[in-house]
């Protein structure tokens, strides 16, 4: 393996292990110091468009209020991490309890999942841009689905039978 392969090999890895400080300790932990040490000063947060990025520490603060307002028990799981140049792509899952606006729907304390693909820059082991492809409908659909009863609830020989062959659980 030649030199360079290795330098870019631990650049990689190096900023990989930013973007794990992002979710472990930015979002599950909710650190307040965590941006201004993986945070570029002038870093971008495209997370509300590009016509209304926010610029700096102070854009990753709102995005982290935001949040914060939005649900509760807030838990990210990185699922994969893929890395070339500068750039780090991160999907992952997030689950909460809706207690705020979430893509449009009033908090009801309804608990989702969703799946997000994100974009990182990475200079210099900071974050300079980021942005994220939130699974929307899918957390929309769980936020606004009626409730249904247990399977087998209504007593009918259709939930019995079905209980029965192990299509739904009781």
């Amino acid at each position: 393996m030649s030199i360079r392969a290795v330098v870019d090999s631990e650049t990689l890895e190096a900023n990989k292990a930013v973007v794990r400080r992002y979710f472990e300790e930015g979002v599950n932990q909710a650190s307040p110091t965590v941006i201004d040490e993986i945070i570029a000063l002038d870093a971008v947060d495209e997370t509300r468009g590009p016509d209304a990025a926010t610029l700096g520490r102070e854009g990753f603060r709102q995005h982290a209020a935001w949040l914060a307002a939005t649900a509760d028990n807030v838990r990210t799981t990185i699922t994969e991490l893929v890395a070339e140049g500068d750039r780090v792509v991160a999907f992952w899952t997030i689950s909460g309890y809706a207690k705020g606006l979430v893509f449009g729907v009033p908090g009801n304390g309804r608990y989702f999942e969703g799946i997000s693909i994100s974009s990182f820059t990475i200079r210099d082991g900071l974050v300079t841009r980021y942005s994220v492809l939130p699974d929307r409908l899918g957390v929309i659909a769980q936020l606004t689905a009626a409730d249904d009863p247990a399977p087998g609830a209504n007593g009918d020989e259709a939930d019995e039978e079905r209980v029965a062959t192990g299509q739904v659980a009781r």
